[in-house]
């Protein structure tokens, strides 16, 4: 295994896209236990797990860099996605409300938004943050 970080991110891209994500996974890991707060290595391995249905590993890679104050919206899809697989379909529609609000296409925002507030009936901590998200956009 490479002992250059970029050689290391370049591998495992590498195989992620040839979509050998078992062979990336240890590269990505590798980096994160060296560099803890690598956004970009920590994106590829939430992509990873992902590809390789662990999604609940995703989600809570994907949660931490949702919490960082800039964020790609590739963040937020990618949340839509896991837990859309998951079947928790208003945190899907609530994160993709989210992504699509980041991109200003705020029409598919707001319909995003109104099926994650239809699907929340019993999460009034969910419904909160998707009125709060919702008011933001146009």
């Amino acid at each position: 295994m490479p002992e250059s970080v970029p050689i290391c991110r370049e591998l495992g891209e590498a195989y992620q896209l040839k979509g050998d994500d078992r062979l990336a996974l240890p590269l990505f890991e590798r980096i994160l236990a060296r560099r803890p707060d690598d956004r970009q290595t920590m994106l590829l391995l939430a992509i990873s797990y992902e590809n390789l249905e662990y999604y609940d590993r995703a989600i809570r890679l994907l949660k931490r860099l949702a919490s960082y104050e800039k964020v790609s919206p590739n963040v937020f899809y990618h949340l839509g996605l896991c837990y859309g697989r998951l079947n928790k379909l208003a945190l899907a529609h609530y994160y993709f409300g989210t992504y699509f609000k980041r991109l200003r296409k705020y029409q598919k925002a707001r319909f995003h938004f109104r099926e994650a507030k239809r699907l929340a009936t019993n999460d009034r901590s969910l419904q909160d943050r998707i009125d709060k998200a919702s008011k933001a956009a146009p």
